[in-house]
């Protein structure tokens, strides 16, 4: 008996030690599979933020033009890791991708889209006239249900004065404001017609809805669909060709001779950086360029930014001409350096400190005018007549752009 109890112990306490090791190699195995699926997890957000390293350093080639760059650099030489762009034929969207291991992280741009305001006449800032106002043809805007169009004429942010008179000559008369434009002898539901002064402070009733005070303008972010502080991704765009104005082999007082050089060579959308004065003579020469003997008639894109901007002389022109001030502001002195001041006193001796353009002769524009500026007691001042006939069709042409983009709402958590 004494040795079968032996034999029994001795099987208990092997069972129990086979148990024992059972239950500590499952244990094991459950805290290896642990660490393992710790250490994927670990590896996996690794990869994971080295792809959106990846994209970010992809965002960093695109912001400065806003288009797809023609080369891509590697943006970690010891992972590898190189942001690709793809085009979306389908809704045109520019797709940025990046990966890192088995993750692979994208971000999408929309091409910018233009939510330009009515207006044939447009300023952030103020206008001040001392002769005749002619609004030929104004942007007709909407129909109404009566068939009327809801014309807009001038639009403006600060205030808008006028000392001899204002004619809107309305959409029934005169060239078409469009190409299509349905013409169904309907006129503007109000045309503001005035014979001597009429002030938006002082005698706002004299303007009609035609003329429309808008503190909330955005005229760059509207013409050109990107927000004013990355307006250097429109200028090198490749559609502008830049003049420097601001540079020493230049000046403001050369500006015109620059741009009539640059139209002789077939550029018909110009930037121009810093202050720029045309005179009678460099007008004339312009029209002359843009209409050349026996060839089709051309329009031109002027963007005159971060200066002072006169014109002198009479000139009729197709186009748009567009001021920009976006870290500039006028002041007495300035005009002093451009050797206009005299004249502006002597006209304007009430507005001439706060103005930014300065008009000295009658002119006639197809197209639009365009003024933003960063205060709207920023003046534009017109001290012989103004006549503008609006043209949607020129205005779009000089706002297609190469290629802009805008990131797209939702693909960057914005929500």
């Amino acid at each position: 008996m004494m040795k079968q109890s032996g034999v029994v112990t001795l099987m208990t306490t092997g069972l129990l030690l086979v148990v024992g090791l059972i239950v500590t190699m499952g244990a094991y195995r459950a805290a290896l599979y642990e660490i393992k699926r710790a250490q994927n997890e670990v590896e996996s957000r690794k990869a994971y933020w080295q792809a959106e390293g990846g994209v970010e350093c992809g965002v960093a080639q695109f912001i400065p033009t806003l288009t797809m760059p023609e080369s891509v650099t590697t943006c970690d030489a010891g992972i590898e890791i190189v942001p690709s762009f793809t085009l979306d034929e389908s809704t045109q969207e520019i797709i940025l991708s990046a990966k890192a291991g088995s993750h692979v992280v994208s971000r999408r741009f929309i091409p910018s889209s233009s939510n330009l305001q009515s207006g044939a006449l447009q300023s952030s800032g103020s206008f001040v006239a001392k002769s005749a106002v002619n609004i030929t043809t104004p942007d007709p805007g909407s129909k109404l249900e009566d068939g009327k169009w809801d014309c807009t004429a001038v639009r403006f942010g600060g205030r808008f004065t006028a000392n001899a008179s204002i004619t809107n000559s309305g959409v029934v008369h005169g060239n078409l404001p469009y190409q299509d434009f349905e013409h169904n002898n309907k006129d503007c539901v109000e045309k503001t017609i005035v014979n001597g002064s009429c002030s938006s402070d002082s005698q706002p009733q004299c303007l009609l809805s035609d003329f429309k005070k808008d503190s909330e303008l955005n005229i760059f972010k509207d013409f050109f669909g990107v927000e004013p502080q990355y307006h250097d991704s429109v200028r090198d765009s490749g559609d502008f060709h830049v003049i420097d104005s601001a540079g020493e082999q230049l000046g403001a007082k050369n500006c015109g001779a620059a741009i009539i050089e640059q139209l002789e060579a077939d550029a018909r959308k110009l930037w121009v950086e810093g202050s720029c004065v045309i005179s009678s003579t460099e007008l004339a020469a312009i029209k002359s360029a843009l209409n050349p003997p026996g060839l089709e008639k051309k329009a031109i894109t002027l963007v005159v930014h971060d200066g002072l901007f006169a014109l002198q002389g009479a000139a009729t022109l197709d186009g748009v001409v567009f001021h920009f001030n976006y870290d500039f502001s006028p002041s007495e002195e300035a005009w002093k350096t451009l050797d206009l001041a005299d004249s502006a006193v002597a006209h304007f001796p009430d507005d001439y400190g706060l103005a930014a353009y300065y008009q000295g002769g009658s002119f006639s524009i197809t197209g639009g005018v365009f003024f933003d500026y960063r205060d709207s007691s920023h003046v534009s001042l017109f001290r012989d007549s103004l006549s503008f006939h609006y043209n949607r069709d020129v205005i779009r042409q000089a706002q297609t752009t190469t290629s802009l983009f805008t990131w797209k709402k939702g693909a960057w958590r914005d929500f």
